[in-house]
């Protein structure tokens, strides 16, 4: 993973949803790791992260699938 995503980073705004959505259970957040996992939570939206550092145009970028759940439903899906 590229050092400059590392850590854990603060959702604050989402198109679809409202703050008060994003901060339901826990501050929202998106967590990369060194090891190209990494962990999310916004609502009832848990998941976990496999991760790739890619190069862009514009420098780089993460790209992961992930697998976890939705008020209890297992979910999955491949975003970026």
């Amino acid at each position: 993973m590229h050092k400059a995503f590392v850590g854990k980073w603060r959702i604050t705004h989402m198109d679809e949803w409202d703050t008060d959505f994003v901060d339901m259970v826990v501050p929202g957040y998106i967590r990369f790791g060194k090891d190209n996992t990494g962990e999310f939570q916004f609502g009832c939206v848990h998941g976990f992260m496999d991760c790739r550092n890619e190069r862009h145009d514009s420098g780089h970028r993460v790209e992961f699938s992930w697998d976890g759940n939705d008020e209890m439903q297992a979910v999955e899906d491949g975003l970026k």
